[in-house]
């Protein structure tokens, strides 16, 4: 049998489109894609390479910011000897004259290549001078000298003018000045110098105590110096004459020293570009980037020079020429574009030849087409090619003409197979477990399956004459429902009943949905019989009643339990509560004894007891506080700060209590800072150092080599919030994985035998994890058995927009450290009140009170304080809470309730020592409150903040 043409007769096409077609295609690359690709390069490939530039600028700035480091690290470590291992210290104390001390600076000012060396006294005056400057001569204002003669070793830049530099050596004036030779500016000489120099204290044992040595280097015109900066920054240089690259120091925007060469010639004097100096100077930057030199074209960076303060004195110059870069810049991009267009010529002729044989087999293709549409269907593509998409196509087409010679036979299997499927269908209808009648749209029934008969009571051939009204009870004659008319095609669902034919009824549930077939609408129902599920739901419904029933009474089961959970819990915190005031209140007699006895004069045994009595108590208060703040983090009832936090100094502090013990065991305490730490950051101080504490403390005590490194590092910064890492690390024992795994849990150690032999509850790790989680930070450690640990923690901080640096260390009162010492010189007769009715505690304060000084009276309750305070004038309070008579509180009421006393200082000293016992205090007018037991020094502390220097006039009596 002859197949139909599928194919429509179209005219045949005229010329070569293809060949047209595949030309513009081969040549697109080349005119297209090219120029893109190009622009692409000029703009990717330039700024990849500019940015390597930058890169190369930024690591030789870096280079020289180090170079200045190693000499200043030089400087500082050349006065620490000098200051420490040589003679200088004996020969002040004897009096040696002061023509042998120059004698001597001289020697070591040569040895160690620095321009002066001076002795100076507490106030800054000349001692002795490597450069004769007379006895008694004020030295500059210098920062470094400043810290030095607190004690404190430190070296850096300075800046002086020349009235300043002449009081260090006459000849400094002269030497710092730098004749201005540049082409591009003709003004006058610079006289600013700026210094790279040291200060050392003397060691406090000698017998001139009060001496420090200063000493520096002038940097203005310092070519040697800035020589070898420049050979260590730029070691290779193709030729002698090439202008390489250069270093150079500035004061503002003129150079002090440089080693770049105009016209063969090194340049004297050179000033930066236009907006580099504001850049640098004004807003602190680092700028990189090409700029205009002494009349060269170079890429130059440049950093800011701070001085001790960290005031930017000055900039520090690195940079090299910007023409060698560009050649060689243009060059790779003209090869790599040169590349690139021979290739894309290159393969458009490739392409254009291997399309020959392509179109060739196409147009076989093609001409079989035209001859099928001729009327020869069994006419096939001939297939000879390399099996590619074309020979695939052709055998498409040939599978394709083959399927059209069947497709006659095809339609008679089919039509067999709807015949057999219309069967199968008929019978899977006759033998469903459910009933299924299909009704018209008026509601009689068109066809029904046997089972639907037999639940109804009829045989089948009765079912054509029945209507829907004759099983659902719910139709009473008249017309059939409206929704048989109205059903949409995704059905409906529902429960009825149908009544049989002898008039008994079942509950039934019905689906019907609307078909079509040829061309009419029908209603399909398929019914099913639920009586015995209903009654089965019946059933479950009375179960189910029961299972409430039973429900509500474990609710108010569990709802009992839970209120005596609460009270439980109640009772442990008044417990708590009550076990702190009774435990702290005989600490501290004993903590204050100790400290009085230790002040007496005692055999060396007897202070060896006194001090581990210290140690003892100190050891218990610590583990009294450590279950109180468990306690109260579990509890809920812990709160945290949002002040000012001085990272450094709360590190400083967190070292300082630990000091005595590392010192001990022969363990040096060291802390790195990441010079990025912004300043002005918040948190919650007494919380962080509490987590420092207690990673020094076990560093410590699990270490008996090495050093404890405390390291804080910026995770991550914005204009808001700072992320920081706090980092302990230590030489000691180690952890295994498997004691990791529990060392952050309450009441855990390493294991038995690590508790044995170093003490401790556990509870400190576990109080740290639970802080780090109220302050929504992280905490972890890495340890290596043998090799030590490193315990961490980080913080998310707040940042100060308006913060511009450290908030500075308050001052001590006249000069003097030690807090007992302040209050015996500024506070020596001031009259306080102590309201204590602890007999005992009222020994301890009263003795160490009088021990600095202060006169003291004692009431033993509120109500005898207020009538002491009615006789006699006293300048701060001491109160205690729980008394007899009248409570701390009450008395602070009533004393606040006076107008007389409304500036009277008043500091609870009480054993009550949870967060809302000192809100109470502050709420009740209190000033401030210290917890028993306490440290003598932290009362001292107290009374030197609320303490008036100037004693209070007497209360006005009626």
């Amino acid at each position: 049998m002859r197949a139909p043409s599928l194919f429509k007769r179209q005219p045949a096409p005229s010329g070569r489109p293809l060949r047209s077609y595949l030309l513009k295609l081969a040549l697109s690359p080349l005119l297209v894609a090219f120029p893109l690709i190009l622009g692409v390069l000029v703009v990717v490939g330039g700024a990849r390479f500019d940015a390597l530039v930058e890169s190369n600028a930024r690591t030789h700035l870096a280079s020289a910011h180090n170079f200045i480091e190693q000499q200043r690290g030089l400087v500082e470590r050349h006065l620490s000897y000098l200051a420490h291992t040589d003679h200088l210290s004996s020969l002040l104390a004897a009096g040696e004259s002061e023509a042998t001390l120059r004698q001597i600076l001289a020697t070591r000012a040569d040895a160690a290549r620095l321009d002066f060396l001076v002795i100076a006294d507490q106030q800054g005056r000349v001692v002795a001078s490597s450069a004769g400057v007379p006895r008694g001569t004020p030295l500059p204002d210098s920062f470094l000298l400043k810290q030095a003669i607190t004690g404190v070793l430190a070296s850096g830049l300075e800046r002086f003018t020349g009235d300043e530099q002449a009081a260090l050596a006459a000849d400094l004036p002269l030497r710092a000045r730098i004749a201005d030779s540049s082409p591009e500016n003709s003004a006058g000489q610079s006289t600013d110098g700026l210094f790279l120099g040291a200060a050392v204290h003397f060691p406090l044992d000698n017998a001139y105590p009060d001496s420090v040595l200063y000493g520096g280097l002038l940097l203005n015109n310092n070519q040697a110096m800035i020589n070898r900066l420049r050979d260590i920054v730029f070691p290779i240089r193709s030729s002698r004459d090439e202008i390489g690259g250069s270093t150079a120091l500035f004061i503002d925007d003129s150079s002090i020293a440089g080693n770049l060469s105009i016209d063969g010639r090194r340049a004297s004097h050179l000033r930066a570009a236009p907006g580099v100096a504001s850049a640098v100077l004004e807003h602190g930057e680092h700028w990189i980037g090409p700029s205009t030199l002494g009349g060269n074209r170079l890429y130059s960076g440049y950093q800011p020079l701070l001085d001790g303060q960290g005031r930017r004195i000055g900039m520090l110059y690195a940079g090299f020429p910007e023409a060698p870069f560009t050649r060689e810049k243009w060059l790779v991009l003209g090869s790599i574009a040169a590349l690139l267009a021979g290739s894309m010529l290159a393969l458009s002729v490739v392409f254009l030849r291997g399309t020959r044989d392509p179109v060739r087999r196409l147009g076989r293709i093609t001409e079989t087409m035209r001859t099928v549409r001729a009327g020869q269907p069994d006419v096939r593509v001939e297939l000879a090619g390399p099996g590619d998409e074309i020979d695939e196509l052709g055998r498409d087409l040939n599978e394709l003409l083959d399927a059209l010679n069947a497709r006659a036979a095809a339609q008679a299997a089919a039509q067999r197979e709807v015949e057999e499927a219309a069967s199968r269908r008929r019978a899977l209808f006759d033998n469903a477990r459910d009933g299924v009648a299909v009704l018209r749209s008026d509601g009689s029934v068109f066809e029904a399956n046997p089972q639907f008969a037999a639940m109804l009571g009829y045989r089948p051939e009765e079912m054509k004459h029945l209507h829907i009204r004759d099983w659902e009870t719910g139709i009473d004659g008249g017309q059939s429902p409206g929704w048989l008319r109205t059903l949409e095609a995704g059905g409906r669902l529902y429960e009825t009943r149908h009544r049989r034919r002898d008039g008994s009824t079942y509950e039934a549930e019905v689906a019907i949905s609307r078909v079509e077939w040829g061309g009419q609408a029908y209603v399909m129902a398929l019914h099913r019989n639920i009586s015995e599920r209903k009654r089965l739901d019946r059933e479950l419904a009375r179960h189910r009643e029961h299972l409430e029933e039973l429900v509500a009474m474990r609710t108010q089961e569990l709802a009992l339990a839970l209120d005596q959970a609460e009270s439980a819990n109640r009772a442990k915190s008044t417990f708590l509560a009550n076990m702190s005031h009774e435990l702290r209140t005989p600490m501290n007699a004993i903590i204050g004894l100790s400290h009085l006895l230790g002040r007496e004069t005692l055999t060396p045994a007897q202070l060896d007891r006194i001090d581990k009595i210290n140690a003892s108590a100190e050891h218990l208060l610590r583990i009294i506080n450590d279950i109180l703040d468990l306690s109260k983090i579990e509890a809920d009832k812990i709160t945290l700060e949002s002040i000012d936090l001085d990272l450094p100094r709360v590190v400083e502090e967190a070292e300082g209590l630990l000091h005595e013990s590392a010192r001990a065991k022969g363990l040096p305490l060291i802390h790195e800072i990441d010079p990025a730490l912004p300043a002005g950051l918040r948190g919650d101080p007494m919380r962080v150092r509490q987590i420092l504490i207690n990673f020094i403390g076990n560093a410590i005590k699990f270490s008996e080599r090495g050093e404890v490194l405390t390291r804080i590092l910026v995770v991550d910064t914005d204009e808001t919030h700072c992320r920081v890492r706090c980092e302990v690390i230590d030489r000691g024992i180690g952890l295994s994985e498997a004691q990791q795994r529990g060392i952050f849990e309450a009441f855990t150690q390493a294991d038995g035998s690590t508790t044995r032999k170093y003490g401790g509850t556990g509870l400190g790790l576990a109080i740290c994890k639970r802080l780090c989680r109220l302050m929504c930070g992280e905490i972890g450690l890495s340890s290596t058995p043998g090799a030590g640990s490193t315990f961490w923690v980080e913080l998310p901080l707040l940042r100060r927009p308006e913060a511009a640096g450290p908030a500075p260390l308050p001052p001590a009162a006249d000069g003097i450290a030690d807090p007992a010492a302040q209050l015996r010189a500024t506070r020596a007769g001031r009259r306080i009140l102590l309201v204590e009715d602890n007999p005992l505690n009222q020994e301890v304060a009263r003795a160490l009170l009088r021990k600095v000084g202060l006169v003291v009276d004692v009431a033993e309750n509120g109500a005898r304080a207020l009538e002491m305070l009615d006789r006699q004038c006293y300048d701060l309070a001491l109160m205690d809470l729980s008394m007899p008579v009248m409570g701390g509180l009450e008395a602070t009421a009533a004393i606040r309730a006076r107008p007389a006393f409304d500036s009277l200082p008043i500091v609870a000293i009480t054993a009550n020592a949870f967060d809302e016992d000192r809100s109470a205090c502050l709420a009740a007018g209190m000033n401030d409150h210290v917890a028993k037991p306490f440290n003598p020094e932290s009362l001292y502390r107290c009374l030197l903040e609320w303490l008036p220097t100037t004693p209070r006039n007497a209360p006005e009596t009626s």
